[in-house]
């Protein structure tokens, strides 16, 4: 659960008709819910933005529950979805929303570390198959970016980076090609637990960046699914592809991976210099 604060300074809470200011506020916070279920992510897909579910009872602070359902037939509530029990032991996560700043008021079924995690960036690269110019890509990514944040490679999580690769047309599970392996070894870098998974709107939707290896790829993205197209890009500053070297020489590939290396190098400086931006304002 979500508790927005301050939301009058702005003029948003009076620009509300009375009636639901009402129903939805509590003096000047908004408690509202974001639930996971898939029936809330195929609702989204038919509203024009953000879908926000406030809490039908802001003095208690609870879930509401199937006894809730004479509330709802009474006109409290305006509308009830039962999936059943929740399956967790612990309640609701609480967090209050003060401008940028979150901070966590009840710890649930999502702890302050869990949230903190999921609150960092993901950065997704794309590829055609998911075995061998993203995965390379991926974990080029997170040693590069280890490397400047003077942390392991295992430890991005906690400074607020994910890094994943996907294909368009990969087949879930496969290994990376040897050839990438081999190079990536060299580095110091171990592939050999890569499994390919193929892109899905999911992921798309976690991704803060979509860096793609060939501008096809982007244009595929972006033709199905337009609305991802603020985030997604080429991995090349200038746009030009990185060539697929499946089936190539050693040469090839080696090429390859230097072109990734060099390209990360700009993106990496574009993301460190935007999150110090964040930071300092």
């Amino acid at each position: 659960m979500v508790e927005l604060a301050g939301l009058s300074e702005d003029g948003r809470l009076d620009q509300l008709p009375s009636g639901i200011r009402s129903k939805l506020f509590h003096e000047d916070h908004l408690r509202a819910m974001v639930p996971g279920h898939e029936f809330v992510r195929r609702l989204l897909r038919f509203v024009p933005g953000p879908l926000l579910v406030s809490h039908p009872s802001t003095a208690d602070g609870r879930w509401p529950t199937a006894s809730d359902a004479s509330r709802a037939a009474s006109g409290q509530i305006d509308m009830l979805v039962d999936d059943g029990p929740t399956r967790y032991d612990h309640g609701a996560t609480v967090m209050r929303i003060e401008g940028t700043r979150v901070r966590i008021v009840e710890e649930g079924v999502l702890s302050a570390k869990a949230i903190e995690r999921m609150s960092g960036q993901m950065i997704l690269f794309v590829c055609t198959g998911n075995t061998c110019r993203s995965p390379m890509a991926e974990s080029l990514c997170r040693h590069k970016l280890a490397q400047r944040l003077d942390c392991a490679d295992d430890d991005l999580l906690d400074h607020g980076f994910s890094v994943v690769s996907a294909g368009l047309a990969a087949q879930r599970g496969s290994p990376a090609s040897p050839e990438a392996v081999d190079l990536l070894e060299e580095a110091g870098i171990d592939l050999r637990g890569h499994e390919s998974q193929l892109l899905t709107r999911a992921l798309l939707e976690q991704a803060d960046r979509v860096i793609t290896m060939t501008r096809s790829h982007r244009d595929s993205i972006i033709s199905g699914m337009p609305e991802f197209a603020h985030k997604v890009r080429v991995l090349c500053p200038s746009g030009r592809d990185v060539a697929d070297p499946i089936g190539g020489s050693e040469r090839e590939y080696r090429e390859c991976m230097n072109q990734i290396s060099v390209h990360l190098d700009v993106l990496l400086d574009e993301i460190l210099s935007d999150e110090e931006g964040a930071g300092s304002t």
